[in-house]
């Protein structure tokens, strides 16, 4: 078979496998630095860490998956987000979980207001008694103290919320679930204070 001009060495990204719990461990490589022979990239650290992109479904070559990409922009936006105002873990995957599957594109509204509306939409109604609804008087002090120091006004915490709760009660929500395994980036960094007695430098 003939390779025609704009043919590339490497498959397109189509379907990747993101849904994997492996971590290739390139920011803990402290080994010799370069390859002894032509090597592609020549350093070891550089190497792995494109292993490890490409594992993740983030790269190919020099093709990235701008799709996942976004997903886990927004996951990690919403993640700190939770942290910030202290949601319980099933308050925070459910926060995380809406938010990355809502349209942000058609909500008009920038994606840290619509984050904060989810959260507070996920608390207000898991019923553990924090109010977080813009009608709610008075409203959980740490969610105006979030939303006052963000720049988010009552009026367009109450609109955004109003869209929010829309489209999650209607389901309108998209169904690419690239992270079914709920694998988290901090806790796969992380790893040494769940497994202390491993050893290190895990490639």
């Amino acid at each position: 078979m003939t390779a025609t001009a704009d043919s590339h060495a490497y498959a397109e990204l189509v379907k990747p496998d993101t849904n994997n719990a492996t971590y290739i461990g390139w920011s803990d490589w402290d080994g010799d630095g370069d390859w002894l022979t032509d090597h592609y990239p020549l350093n070891k650290r550089d190497y792995y860490e494109y292993l490890d992109r490409n594992n993740q479904g983030l790269v190919n070559g020099h093709r990235m998956n701008y799709e996942y990409l976004t997903y886990r922009m927004n996951r990690d936006l919403a993640a700190t987000l939770s942290d910030k105002l202290e949601m319980m873990p099933s308050q925070r995957r459910r926060a995380i979980e809406s938010f990355t599957r809502l349209d942000l594109q058609h909500m008009g509204f920038p994606a840290e207001v619509v984050a904060f509306c989810v959260c507070a939409y996920t608390v207000h109604t898991d019923g553990k008694g924090r109010k977080c609804h813009p009608a709610s008087k008075p409203n959980d002090s740490l969610f105006t103290e979030i939303r006052e120091q963000s720049g988010i006004s009552e009026r367009q915490f109450a609109k955004v919320y109003g869209k929010v709760e829309h489209r999650i009660r209607a389901g309108k929500l998209e169904s690419t679930n690239f992270d079914r395994y709920q694998t988290d980036d901090a806790l796969q960094f992380n790893w040494r204070s769940t497994d202390a007695g491993a050893d290190s430098g895990w490639l």
